[in-house]
C-alpha cells in the first residue's frame, strides 16, 4: 500500500546534484526500537528521521513518507555498485523493519517485508528479477562499516528476502 497511514514531516523532494531523481534501489533498516516508538519518533519534526515504510512484527505495515519524496533514513552514504551518486535518500526508497539484534524479525514481518518490495517494484516498473535492487542500509552508509543493518549480527537474510521477491 503506498497511501500515507502515518505522515512524516521529515522528507524532502527526491533529487540529487540539483535534479529530480528517481529511486534505483530498496534500502533495508532494522528500527533498533519497537514499532510503536518507531513510527511515534519518526512523525515527529524534531526526529530529523523517517522511513518510507516502517513493518511491524505482526506484519503491521505503516507508509511514513509517500515514494516521490526522500525519506530521511540513510545519511551520509555513498551508492554502491552498479550505481553512482552520494545521497542515498534520494536514491533509495527506504523500508524498515521494528526492532533489531538480539531479537531476529517474525514470519509475519519478514513476509509483509517481502510484499512491501513487491509493491514497491512493482511501483517504480522494476522487474521481480531484478532482486541487485534490494539493499541494506550497510551497502549505502559511510564511512562503509559506520550501519551494519539489517545484516549485521546475522538479523535479516537479505539473500532469502532476494529470493522471495524474485519468485525462487
Amino acid at each position: 500500500m503506498l497511501t500515507l497511514t502515518h505522515p512524516s514531516p521529515n522528507h524532502s523532494a527526491r533529487r540529487y546534484a540539483g535534479k529530480p531523481v528517481t529511486p534505483v534501489a530498496v534500502c533495508l533498516h532494522w528500527t533498533g526500537g519497537t514499532y510503536k516508538s518507531a513510527v511515534d519518533w519518526c512523525t515527529r519534526d524534531e526526529s530529523d528521521v523517517s522511513y518510507a515504510k516502517i513493518v511491524g512484527p505482526n506484519g503491521e505495515v505503516s507508509t511514513l513518507v509517500a515514494p516521490d519524496r526522500s525519506s530521511w533514513s540513510v545519511g551520509k552514504s555513498q551508492a554502491p555498485a552498479p550505481w553512482k551518486g552520494s545521497h542515498g535518500n534520494a536514491m533509495t526508497y527506504n523500508i524498515a523493519l521494528a526492532g533489531g539484534p538480539p531479537t531476529k524479525p517474525t514470519t509475519a514481518q519478514v513476509d509483509a517485508t517481502v510484499q512491501c518490495i513487491k509493491e514497491t517494484f512493482a511501483h517504480f516498473g522494476w522487474p521481480l528479477r531484478d532482486v541487485f535492487r534490494i539493499t541494506g542500509h550497510h551497502e549505502w552508509a559511510m564511512p562503509r562499516g559506520r550501519k551494519v543493518d539489517p545484516v549485521g549480527s546475522g538479523w535479516l537474510d537479505l539473500e532469502e528476502i532476494r529470493r522471495r521477491v524474485r519468485g525462487t
